[in-house]
């Protein structure tokens, strides 16, 4: 729960607020993502994506967590991705909430891919595909 309170989706919150708009603050997110699973360091990934994976089948506690904080992190994009379609940032060929939920599904696959092949070059190939679902 504080975790999900403190940590994830208000990272990503925090990001994308400090950006100058809400489409280069959703690649912000992408790109402090990158940088810091791949850093220096142990490669132990995402704790809410960790719990997901591992634990949120046997576990209906932890899954309710992991769903909150999913959906934390899904209403964050939403509201980016709804204020760079006003603002014009971001395209209106696509519906806000399933943009949103691409987006928070997408940082997670990234995390995970990062984890087992954490070569820059292809993750970062990876980002360019997910934003240009934004075009």
């Amino acid at each position: 729960d504080r975790y999900n309170e403190t940590i994830a989706a208000r990272r990503a919150a925090g990001v994308i607020d400090g950006a100058k708009d809400s489409r280069a603050g959703i690649a912000a997110v992408f790109a402090a993502f990158l940088d810091e699973m791949l850093g220096a360091g142990e490669k132990r990934g995402c704790f809410a994506n960790n719990s997901a994976v591992e634990l949120a089948p046997h576990d209906a506690a932890v899954a309710a967590r992991a769903a909150a904080g999913l959906a934390h992190l899904e209403e964050t994009f939403y509201g980016a991705v709804r204020q760079g379609q006003e603002a014009g940032d971001i395209a209106t060929g696509r519906d806000a909430r399933a943009l949103a939920r691409y987006l928070a599904a997408s940082l997670n696959g990234l995390i995970v891919l990062a984890k087992t092949n954490p070569e820059r070059a292809a993750l970062e190939e990876v980002v360019g595909i997910v934003l240009a679902a934004l075009d």
